[in-house]
């Protein structure tokens, strides 16, 4: 068995659309102890893991973290996030994904909860962000 959330984090590196707005260090499984409000994109393992061994369906939450601007506020930035990672990730497969110890393919992923319109605030850091579900198959057993 293979670790997904390590195989989107790192699919999600590969992506210069996103990684160009957000940076590389800032695509991950948890928030980093310190953060400070800037763009981040969160991957969350939605607990819908179904499958074993070489194929693995997770459905996964992707929340878009990103500040106020002076030409926009945080709501409209952190959808113009999540948008750049939707592209990359609704409808997309066969993909091939280098993860420690070699490779996996991300066979299908396609969105199936888009966001809510309107602003998503963290209670306990007031954090704006914008989130939506995907739905994946993954598998070791394939190359792209």
């Amino acid at each position: 068995m293979f670790d997904v959330l390590e195989a989107l984090t790192a699919y999600l590196k590969t992506q210069s659309s996103v990684t160009d707005d957000v940076g590389v260090a800032n695509i991950a499984g948890r928030v980093p102890v310190g953060y400070n409000g800037a763009k981040f994109v969160l991957i969350i393992m939605d607990g819908g893991m179904f499958g074993e061994g070489p194929l693995q369906k997770p459905r996964v939450q992707i929340r878009c973290y990103a500040p106020a601007t002076n030409s926009a506020p945080a709501a409209r930035n952190a959808r113009l996030l999540w948008a750049k990672v939707h592209d990359v990730l609704h409808r997309v497969g066969p993909v091939q994904v280098a993860i420690t110890g070699g490779s996996v393919t991300l066979a299908k992923s396609w969105c199936s909860m888009l966001p809510q319109e309107g602003s998503n605030v963290e209670p306990e850091t007031g954090w704006t962000f914008c989130m939506g579900v995907y739905t994946q198959v993954w598998t070791d057993r394939l190359s792209a």
